[in-house]
């Protein structure tokens, strides 16, 4: 499938911003707003909150899931850029998420573990407990050379944050 806009995935493990750094994008670019937590199945959710990582074979039915609703909205909005917030951790879990689509950028955002642990500690009403980051930074793999991908350090500021995000598309989208 053939698009004219862009496709933003903010990615990292648990507590590193995601959520707050793409809603506040989409919004600042007008875009469409996609929460990866939004299409877990319930079991998952679950395994989570009682501390249990999530194996391939959990995670690949959400990750499909949200491939899915991504070429949904392109069909009904092909000329509107899309933000996601997914955690997107391995490689294998990337190539998923950007099956059939075109001009996909992974922003990385990343940190030291006892940064990402104070944050966790600090907010409320999410189903991610504090033990299980170490699982995710274990399983993390960072997007290589060949797959379009900006590492943001999570020390910077938010506004920062979104305009080296801002910066990164406005430069992939005027070599198309």
């Amino acid at each position: 499938m053939k698009q004219s806009k862009q496709i933003i995935i903010i990615m990292g493990v648990s507590g590193v911003g995601k959520t707050t750094i793409a809603q506040s994008f989409a919004t600042a670019m007008e875009a469409h707003y996609l929460e990866a937590d939004d299409y877990h199945p319930v079991q998952n959710v679950m395994a989570m909150r009682s501390g249990k990582p999530l194996t391939d074979e959990m995670r690949n039915p959400w990750l499909k899931a949200i491939n899915l609703e991504t070429h949904h909205y392109l069909k009904s909005q092909p000329d509107k850029n899309i933000i996601i917030a997914c955690s997107a951790l391995r490689r294998s879990y990337r190539d998923i998420l950007r099956a059939g689509l075109d001009n996909v950028l992974f922003v990385h955002l990343y940190g030291t573990q006892s940064m990402i642990a104070s944050r966790m500690k600090n907010r409320s009403g999410h189903f991610m407990p504090l033990n299980l980051l170490e699982s995710q930074l274990k399983l993390l793999e960072h997007p290589t050379e060949d797959e379009q991908h900006l590492s943001i350090d999570i020390t910077l500021n938010k506004q920062t944050i979104l305009d080296l995000i801002l910066k990164e598309v406005t430069k992939t989208q005027t070599k198309r």
